[in-house]
């Protein structure tokens, strides 16, 4: 399956930004597809990715997911 990998918008401390582009990956699983999209970037973007316990994927804690759609729907 083809995943575009997507992180949400967000807003805090009078700071802002939309749903932005990370890679488009082809994986069997989102999970797989995000791991593999994440090993691409530069090592100290890399650092901002992290998997939860319950497997969903931030970056920088705004949530990942495997469509601009979702991401969009999410926070824009």
């Amino acid at each position: 399956m083809i995943y575009e990998i997507w992180a949400e918008g967000f807003r805090a401390t009078g700071e802002s930004g939309r749903a932005k582009y990370i890679d488009t990956v082809a994986a069997d699983t989102l999970d797989e597809a995000v791991a593999i999209a994440v090993s691409r970037l530069p090592a100290d973007r890399q650092k901002l990715f992290k998997r939860d316990q319950d497997g969903m994927w931030t970056e920088w804690g705004c949530r990942v997911f495997g469509s601009e759609d979702a991401a969009r729907r999410s926070f824009g």
